[in-house]
């Protein structure tokens, strides 16, 4: 069976999409773009498998085509934070977490940080530090007033690492950030990292393929979150390996 990756179309914009599209003619893999207005009702060749790249409406227009849904590594179960804090307990760096209802977040002394309960970014994960914030916040809540989020202690965070991880195994890790700010580096991967990510990968009816970060936290290791692989920027992760990876995982099924 062969794969075809299917990726968003941004006139060269996007730097993810472009390189991943570039390795993909590299080692001989087919990759078309398909601007979003044509996904919904792109048409896969027979015993051709999918794998959807773009951003969030895309993904939402191509999970609604039956050709290229199954090329999107989806698990509502998975990618949630309760969920994250059953699998990896205090090793899941917000193991704080409290959760609140959307109408009680003026209730909440700053600074904090919040996110949504599911990896549906209904708002980004942030940290609050004044009234100012809290008051936007609620604009964002006024049709939608139960909505669950997620609030937990702001911490300062030394290094934060990407990784790509394919039926449990850690296919290709990168640095993403110092210190809060972005610092992208493919070298800055130490062994005890690996190992972090590998031991903590190994988890039953995950995804195919999906993406973990990784924080320094006081000279500690956590999970920060997890990532659905589709819409994942992989920085300066090997795109060539990850393609490999993937199309080897899909050929075994």
């Amino acid at each position: 069976m062969q794969c075809l990756w299917v990726i968003q179309d941004s006139n060269g914009k996007h730097y993810n999409w472009t390189e991943l599209y570039k390795a993909a003619f590299s080692v001989g893999s087919n990759a078309v773009y398909v601007p979003i207005d044509f996904v919904s009702e792109y048409k896969v060749e027979k015993n051709t498998h999918p794998i959807v790249i773009g951003g969030d409406d895309y993904l939402n227009c191509a999970n609604k085509n039956v050709d290229l849904k199954n090329g999107i590594f989806i698990a509502p179960v998975f990618f949630n934070v309760p969920n994250y804090m059953r699998l990896w307990q205090k090793k899941y760096l917000n193991w704080d977490t409290r959760f609140i209802n959307s109408a009680d977040v003026s209730n909440i002394e700053c600074p904090f940080f919040i996110r949504p309960m599911h990896d549906d970014k209904y708002i980004d994960g942030q940290v609050i530090e004044s009234n100012k914030k809290i008051s936007y916040l609620q604009s964002l809540f006024v049709k939608e007033r139960n909505h669950i989020l997620c609030v937990s202690s702001v911490k300062k965070l030394s290094r934060e690492w990407r990784a790509v991880i394919v039926q449990n195994k850690v296919v290709a890790v990168c640095r993403y950030a110092k210190n809060a700010i972005s610092a992208v580096s493919a070298i800055d991967v130490p062994t005890h990292v690996m190992s972090f990510i590998q031991v903590n990968c190994q988890i039953k009816n995950a995804p195919n393929a999906w993406v973990m970060d990784v924080a320094e936290y006081h000279d500690e290791l956590f999970v920060l979150e997890c990532n659905i692989f589709n819409a994942s920027n992989f920085y300066d992760c090997d795109r060539l390996t990850i393609i490999k990876a993937v199309e080897k995982s899909l050929n075994k099924k």
